[in-house]
């Protein structure tokens, strides 16, 4: 243990615990410790807190047993399996460096780096040279090792070898050996008083003649001034006499909390009760904030995919993934795609083109009609048979001219029928046409009567029917 106190000071830390902080270290003295006397003090009080340089794990109370188990794992590798985060086995691996490493453009120079057999090749191929090259012995330069592979004292600083040099012991009461007047060639020498007496020496504010054992003399090159070792340590933490390291740290209650160069997230991972809680204080909970470990997820994850191949991955069915890729089946299935009627009865103005509401929806395999809008928005290219049935009944017997229309993408795209002087009720008509369409067109039917209608609600006279015939395929 070394302990260092300015002079002047007084005794504030024992061991490292502040006098008055929340731990329960208490030293009392006998007298404030002044001037040179420190020192002694502390030899004194060093000699009963030597113990206090190691502190084990089983002497902090709220240490659990997983925290301690976590400490004194041999390595890294040993704590992650502790933890249940063994990367590989329990845990997935980040493989993105890799790929990142793979994308650096090594140079000849950077590479023969990797190469070098021993540290002087390496100096050589930096053209650093030998330590003995680098200003050694010399201001701002390098330290040299004598015969013995020992640093020169000369090159030792002086925090190292010390301000102050032990000389032997000193009889007080008979001089002996007899200190010299104090000098630039003795600052810095002590002796420490084995005998007590009044042996007379010239001190800053005169002369010092009570010396007890364990007193300290010490030269400052001008004076001789004392360490006065009677201002002894009475008791710490309340303990006295031969204090033991196991029962001042009891006397202490030093816990976890206690620890200063650990930060509290690291102290509560030793007070955690177990691994799973270590892993939720570290937000890495197997299931929750990370992936267990799958064989799968790895080979998945050692893969180079693009983003064509990840979109794969957002199709919500068949048909969008056969959109995505441009391909259909020669022959669609026949079946109806789309099958809608009226749901109401409706009325036809005069003389205006209107859409025809089919908006009972019976079929629609692959979700493309809209009976809210009566629009049908087609999501695969290709042929379609467009059936239309639609009976209707003139406003009026004058006659007129009566037409049904189909509307793609906003305009009039092909006329089903067109009647002239229609003045008979109930009529009946079903059309069909072939369409080629394209992913995307909206579709709809527009109904026009120069003295308007009526179109009953009859499922089986008025409706719309879709069936593909032939897909497109993509150009070879």
């Amino acid at each position: 243990m070394a302990d260092v106190l300015e002079l002047g000071t007084q005794v504030r830390n024992v061991g490292g615990v502040p006098i008055g902080s929340q731990t329960a270290a208490v030293v009392e003295v006998l007298a404030p410790v002044t001037d040179l006397s420190v020192q002694a003090a502390l030899l004194a009080l060093q000699q009963a807190l030597d113990a206090l340089d190691e502190i084990s794990l089983d002497q902090i109370s709220d240490i659990t047993l997983p925290g301690k188990t976590l400490v004194r794992a041999i390595d890294y590798a040993a704590m992650r399996q502790l933890l249940g985060l063994r990367i590989g086995v329990d845990v997935q691996a980040y493989d993105s460096d890799l790929q990142a490493l793979a994308a650096v453009a090594a140079q000849p120079f950077g590479l023969s780096l990797l190469t070098g057999a021993d540290a002087a090749s390496v100096r050589t191929l930096l053209a650093l040279g030998s330590a003995a090259s680098l200003a050694a012995g010399q201001a701002n330069g390098v330290a040299t090792l004598d015969a013995q592979s020992k640093l020169a004292a000369s090159q030792i600083p002086d925090a190292i070898l010390g301000a102050v040099r032990y000389q032997g012991g000193w009889n007080a009461s008979s001089n002996q050996p007899t200190l010299p007047a104090p000098s630039s060639a003795n600052k810095g020498w002590y002796f420490i008083v084995t005998t007590a007496g009044s042996a007379s020496l010239q001190g800053p504010a005169g002369a010092i003649t009570d010396w007890k054992v364990g007193d300290w003399a010490v030269s400052d090159g001008t004076y001789w001034e004392k360490v006065d070792s009677s201002d002894q340590v009475v008791s710490v933490a309340g303990l006295q006499g031969a204090i033991t390291a196991a029962a001042l740290k009891t006397a202490l209650a030093i816990a976890a909390a206690d620890i200063t160069d650990a930060s509290a997230n690291g102290r509560s991972l030793l007070t955690a009760a177990n691994y799973a809680a270590m892993r939720a204080l570290l937000g890495l909970a197997i299931g929750t904030n990370v992936q267990a470990y799958d064989a799968d997820l790895d080979a998945i994850a050692s893969l180079t995919t693009t983003a064509f191949g990840r979109g794969f991955l957002t199709f919500a069915d068949l048909a969008s993934a056969q959109i995505a890729l441009d391909i259909q089946p020669r022959i669609d299935n026949p079946k109806t795609r789309i099958l809608a009627s009226l749901s109401a009865a409706q009325t036809i103005p005069s003389a205006a083109f209107t859409k025809i509401a089919f908006a009972t929806e019976t079929s629609d395999r692959d979700g493309e009609y809209d009976p809210a809008t009566q629009t049908w928005t087609v999501k695969r290219a290709g042929s379609y048979n467009i059936e239309i049935g639609c009976q209707y009944n003139p406003a009026t017997a004058t006659g007129g001219q009566i037409v049904l229309v189909i509307v793609k993408n906003g305009a009039q795209f092909k006329r089903m029928f067109t009647r002239y002087n229609a003045t008979t009720f109930g009529t009946q008509s079903v059309s069909s046409a072939i369409l080629d369409l394209a992913a995307g067109d909206q579709v709809f039917l527009q109904f026009y009567a120069d003295m308007g209608a009526t179109l009953p609600n009859d499922a089986t006279q008025n409706y719309l029917s879709v069936t593909p015939v032939v897909a497109q395929y993509p150009a070879s």
